[in-house]
């Protein structure tokens, strides 16, 4: 009797929709809560799906009327997917497909086998049947999931019941106890067929439904096809169902499905209105059935005449009937609408060119076919050196033999046209000249290969210490900004290939980015260099006496334990890798460090001083001053003094390294236009200038009577040290480390590792940017002199412990 009153309230909904009285009229007589969720077409195939398998376990139908009711639900299921897809599956397509489900229901109760009665006093054949019936309208969509748990909570309330009343009779139940249980689950029936009739069906969203309408009125009126009063008429009646539904929702109450289908109806008929609207220029699209035809008939003749291939043929009539297959499927519902006769008109002139391609293909090549190919090869060429994949001398050779197979055909044609040898001859000339070019070309790079690389690259450079973690992100946004590039190239193509300019371009910006890498990443230190220094360190200390035996058997053991661990890194894949390396280097720097640290705590003899300038008593550079000046390497004033705390001048100090360093004289005068030849440092200019030491300024002067700062200083005297550059991360160590200018940053990082620099009161601040004084520049090349091997006594006022 329920398959009959959903079919029949199916029948009456068809009947509503085909009419044109108001929704309510429409509906009026109809008990619509006999339509359970009547449009949701999904939920009532699957339900019926888990009929049909119920049915087949229980039974009640057999295997073969299984799969002919599962036919039919496929079918309905593919109808309902095609609507969906081609965006047409309005109220009517699934008032439709729920006549269809109503008829398939039907014919399912009709083929069931007879259904066993469930017994007045059958207790568990009440419970299993109330379990079916709770599940089937949850999967219906016709009760919440907290209905159904509040049903079933009170299913096992009387079960519990049941069993209360079996463990007190000894496992029986009392006609009276049946009796009770088997009213309470009647009562329990009861409640949810009222709970079943109260559903309402499930919300649309009418809102959008209205803003596609308005979009759709606003597009009329811009192409011309509605007056802007017509269009007037119809958003007042849109407003009109906005008002209508806002106040069916004021009470705060779901809609029921009377006034959800009355809301429903009302916005098909605007749509229906405004298709009326759209369907009456459709006069003016392309002519699909003419278009059809013309294809049909050119592809027809043309291989007829033999001017397709096989494989030709047979693709291009395959797009042909693929685009009659999209035309039916647009018509199964009615006639075309504007945006289907365009989107087949577009494919059908797409298919027309295709044609004409590939005609233009086959067609033989004409006695002027030189010129293509000479045209083919200079675009060619062009296009490799474009790319970056022949040399200019590579280029300038091609295209000269490509100038004299040009000039060749001009001297057979001064008689008139080119024979049949000479038309062959030039061309096989040109064919052996494109050959040489494609094997000359250079391979273009593997940008995936490249660009893995430059990760792996990155995350080496992180791991092993060499690169800085505030560098990271400039070089992943550089390699995601070469990547969108690669990606904006694909989607301009059409066909998501890169030419081979695209890929020589994209090839530049990564090895750009490489390079910028290798020069962001700290050098890779000389172990094997810092390994035989620190033998030598500890061979020294132990020959001098600054380190005791014990001291030197720990060292040499550690050391031999670094060399074990590189020796194995170097096995395990044979190669030595930046992280390895770095790991190496850093336990040699600790090393290093001891034998600094234990020979810095070893007791000297304290320095004379007795020459020091009178105005260096007692003051911290006393021990420097005195024992440069006692050397003549540095001097004071006429008047005895040395002024300690003075700044110093770059001529003044182009004197102290001159004799400090040993730098020989210079084989001409100074080339700075402020020095000239009288003035009394030109000599000593001209020395360390000549030797490196010391440059000029970008306007071609020395500016001798300017004062140098502290890192000016060192950048020179690093200068004279030995070759080799210091991992600047050692400049962390100080406490105003991070202000070193970036210029002078690598040479102060080595006059750091060789343990020149001398600050006074803090050693511990490098004060790059402070004028040196005199007494700065006496340290700072007192310490030089020892670092370059010189004897002279242990100082180590200013010095970093």
């Amino acid at each position: 009797m329920k398959v009959k009153a959903r079919l029949a309230a199916t029948l009456a909904l068809v009947s509503v929709l085909m009419s044109g009285a108001t929704a309510q009229a429409q509906l009026g007589g109809i008990d619509l809560s006999q339509i359970p969720a009547l449009l949701d077409v999904e939920g009532r195939r699957t339900q019926l799906e888990k009929a049909v398998n119920d049915a087949v376990l229980a039974g009640r139908l057999s295997s073969a009327d299984a799969d002919s009711f599962k036919k039919e639900l496929n079918r309905i299921k593919d109808l309902e997917l095609g609507y969906k897809a081609s965006g047409k599956f309005s109220i009517w397509q699934k008032t439709r497909l729920g006549l269809e489900l109503d008829v398939i229901s039907s014919n399912l109760e009709k083929s069931l086998g007879e259904r066993k009665e469930i017994g007045l006093t059958d207790i568990a054949g009440k419970q299993a049947d109330l379990t079916a019936r709770l599940n089937a309208a949850q999967t219906a969509g016709r009760l919440s999931t907290f209905e159904v748990n509040a049903l079933l909570a009170d299913l096992n309330a009387l079960k519990t019941k049941e069993s209360t009343f079996k463990a007190a009779s000894g496992g029986a139940l009392s006609n009276a106890q049946t009796l009770e249980l088997a009213l309470d689950l009647d009562k329990l029936s009861s409640k949810l067929e009222s709970q079943l009739k109260a559903r309402s069906g499930a919300d649309v969203d009418y809102a959008a439904r209205r803003t596609e309408l308005r979009t759709r009125l606003k597009d009329l009126v811009t192409t011309g096809r509605m007056s802007q009063s017509e269009a007037d008429t119809y958003t007042q009646e849109l407003n009109r169902i906005e008002s209508r539904e806002t106040s069916l929702k004021a009470t705060g109450a779901p809609l029921t499905v009377a006034d959800q289908l009355s809301l429903a109806l009302d916005l098909e008929r605007v749509n229906s209105a405004l298709e009326r609207y759209t369907g009456a220029t459709a006069t003016g699209m392309p002519g699909i059935d003419a278009m059809q035809q013309a294809i049909e008939k050119k592809i027809a003749d043309n291989q007829a005449a033999g001017k397709f291939a096989l494989n030709q043929y047979a693709e291009l009539k395959q797009e042909f009937d693929r685009i009659n297959q999209v035309e039916s499927n647009y018509r199964a519902d009615g006639s075309l609408s504007d945006s289907e006769t365009l989107t087949l008109s577009n494919q059908l002139e797409a298919l027309d060119k295709r044609i004409d391609t590939v005609l233009s293909s086959n067609a033989p090549t004409p006695g002027g076919g030189l010129s293509a190919k000479q045209s083919e090869l200079v675009k060619k060429l062009d296009s490799a050196k474009a790319a970056q994949r022949l040399t200019d001398a590579q280029y300038q050779d091609f295209k000269n033999k490509l100038d004299q197979n040009s000039a060749r055909e001009r001297l057979f044609r001064a008689d008139g046209v080119l024979s049949d040898y000479e038309t062959l001859s030039l061309a096989n000339e040109l064919d052996t000249l494109s050959a040489q070019i494609t094997s000359s070309l250079t391979a273009l790079p593997d940008l995936s290969t490249t660009r893995s690389a430059l990760e792996k690259k990155l995350q080496d450079g992180l791991a092993s210490g060499r690169l800085s973690p505030s560098a990271e992100p400039d070089v992943r946004a550089d390699l995601s900004r070469v990547s969108q590039l690669e990606s904006a190239f694909k989607s301009g193509s059409g066909n998501l290939a890169l030419n081979d300019e695209q890929i020589a371009h994209l090839s530049r910006e990564y090895a750009a980015i490489g390079a910028r890498l290798d020069k962001s990443m700290a050098a890779l230190p000389d172990v094997a260099a810092k390994k035989t220094e620190v033998t030598k360190q500890i061979t020294e200390g132990e020959a001098s006496g600054v380190l005791t035996a014990a001291q030197v058997q720990d060292m040499r053991k550690e050391l031999d334990r670094i060399a074990t661990v590189e020796a194995s890194f170097r096995a395990s894949d044979n190669a030595f890798t930046d992280w390895e390396v770095m790991t190496v280097n850093r336990d040699l720097d600790r090393l290093n460090n001891d034998i600094v640290r234990l020979k810095a705590a070893h007791p000297v003899a304290p320095v004379q001083t007795a020459n020091a300038p009178f105005d260096t008593k007692g003051h911290w550079a006393e021990s420097y001053v005195g024992q440069l000046t006692q050397r003549s390497i540095i001097g004071g004033f006429p008047d005895g003094s040395f002024k300690p705390d003075d700044g110093i001048t770059r001529a003044q100090f182009a004197a102290i390294a001159m004799k400090a360093l040993n730098v020989p004289p210079a084989a001409g005068a100074a080339q700075f236009k402020d020095v000239s030849p009288t003035y009394w440092a030109s000599k000593a200019i001209a020395a360390v200038s000549q030797a490196g030491l010391v440059t000029g300024f970008p306007d071609g002067t020395f500016k001798p009577e300017d004062k140098i700062t502290r890192a000016q200083a060192l950048v020179i005297l690093a200068k004279a040290l030995p070759s080799g550059l210091a991992d600047v991360s050692i400049l962390n160590s100080y406490q105003d480390g991070s202000s070193v200018p970036s210029w002078a940053a690598p040479s102060v990082a080595k006059a750091a590792k060789a343990r020149i620099i001398v600050s006074y009161p803090d050693p511990s601040q490098i004060r790059p940017n402070l004028n040196a004084s005199r007494a700065d520049v006496a340290a700072l090349t007192y310490q030089t002199l020892v670092n370059l091997g010189q004897k002279l006594p242990v100082i180590k006022v200013g010095l970093e412990k």
